[in-house]
């Protein structure tokens, strides 16, 4: 039988979380009063030690029950071999709730119509996924339009990319974040840098003085009183326009050679050629749907981000929130617990 040993790391986590607990308890106590010296804080104390050993709970009860162990007081008796062999025969000992894959909003189409459109409808989201699909649904200009948006905006906070692998649509790539796919472009070509600047000059312009009538813009920036509208109209996510337009055609050249995106030569993207530019921040993690009910808890669990793609024989299905998944575990083990 293998020895019990749990991760420092872990344990530092599990002192962290009942640490910020009690302090959470403890602003609740000035606050509002309770939990009080009389009343509540076995309660309050309770709570924190069940949320901090979530992180512990799982490698503790494995190693118990194949240890046979058992534990008993007056109070409470723990036969671990019997729940060894009660999870022989159900061979489910967790099941994953179908509400806990949340359906990750899809941006249909790269054109700008569409774009500015979804826009405002993906602010707000906490991802959103773009399909490479094989090759010939997305220009790289942009895949870099969408991220630069969402990170000024401030969401969504991921973007998942999925496409062709094998000549089987959807598979997943990975996810990462608006503000790591615009380090890469902006580290991959000056003329991302050079764009991105222009249009950030333009929105802080846009944000002061919109709707100022008499406002004269600066001689550098042409299209100001194009781009007012679109503000208007938008707000701060009118930028994925701004950049869509400066990279077709940027104020500082009226030579097409110097533009991003070529009607002559668009510039398609893959989702392998993504996956290159991206390799060093995107996220590959997964759970399969088609795993044991255990190993997606077990994978989920051992994640260190806050989210983890679902994804059925590689195709991607939606994203999976941990904290909700260790909530749930939680709930079921109650709910299963004996009288």
């Amino acid at each position: 039988m293998r020895p019990f040993s749990i991760k420092w790391q872990e344990i530092m986590i599990a002192t962290a979380i009942f640490v910020a607990t009690l302090l959470v308890f403890a602003f609740l106590s000035s606050a509002a009063g309770w939990p009080n010296p009389t009343s509540g804080w076995t309660i309050a104390v309770g709570v924190a030690l069940g949320l901090a050993l979530l992180r512990v709970i799982g490698p503790l009860l494995d190693y118990l029950r194949e240890a046979g162990g058992k534990f008993e007081t007056p109070f409470l008796k723990l036969d671990f071999a019997g729940a060894a062999r009660a999870t022989v025969i159900s061979g489910q000992p967790w099941l994953l709730s179908d509400d806990l894959i949340r359906k990750s909003p899809s941006v249909p189409e790269s054109g700008i119509g569409q774009l500015e459109r979804s826009a405002q409808s993906f602010a707000g989201q906490p991802e959103i996924v773009l399909d490479l699909e094989d090759g010939g649904a997305w220009y790289t200009t942009r895949v870099f339009a969408v991220a630069a948006t969402a990170a000024i905006v401030g969401s969504p906070q991921r973007i998942v990319l999925i496409g062709q692998k094998n000549a089987i649509s959807r598979q997943f790539g990975g996810w990462i974040s608006p503000h790591d796919v615009v380090t890469a472009f902006l580290r991959r070509d000056r003329k991302f840098a050079e764009t991105h600047a222009r249009a950030l000059e333009y929105l802080a312009q846009l944000r002061k003085h919109a709707g100022d009538g008499a406002f004269a813009p600066p001689a550098s920036l042409q299209k100001y009183a194009q781009y007012q509208y679109q503000f208007q109209r938008y707000g701060d996510t009118s930028i994925i326009g701004i950049l869509v337009d400066q990279m077709r055609q940027p104020d500082t050249t009226n030579s097409p050679a110097e533009a991003l995106e070529s009607p002559q030569q668009p510039p398609w993207t893959s989702l392998e050629e993504l996956e290159r530019l991206l390799q060093p921040w995107l996220i590959c993690d997964q759970v399969g749907v088609e795993q044991a009910p255990k190993e997606q808890v077990i994978l989920i669990l051992a994640s260190p981000h806050d989210a983890i793609a679902s994804t059925h024989n590689g195709q991607f299905v939606g994203m999976i929130d941990v904290r909700r998944v260790e909530r749930d575990i939680v709930r079921q083990l109650v709910t299963r617990a004996p009288e």
